[in-house]
């Protein structure tokens, strides 16, 4: 749900990231070697056993 003014008009979609929640998002991937679409591309790369 939009967060919701005084007025009960919604300011913004409930969707959007904080702040905090970027940067935890952002620290994850940088700690897990992902960046963008990187991960599918590896696993595309990963061949299954011969």
């Amino acid at each position: 749900m939009a967060p919701v003014d005084a007025r009960g008009v919604a300011v913004g979609p409930s969707h959007v990231l904080s702040g905090a929640a970027l940067l935890a998002v952002e620290l994850s991937e940088i700690a897990r070697g992902i960046r963008g679409l990187d991960i599918l591309r590896r696993s595309v790369d990963r061949a299954p056993p011969a």
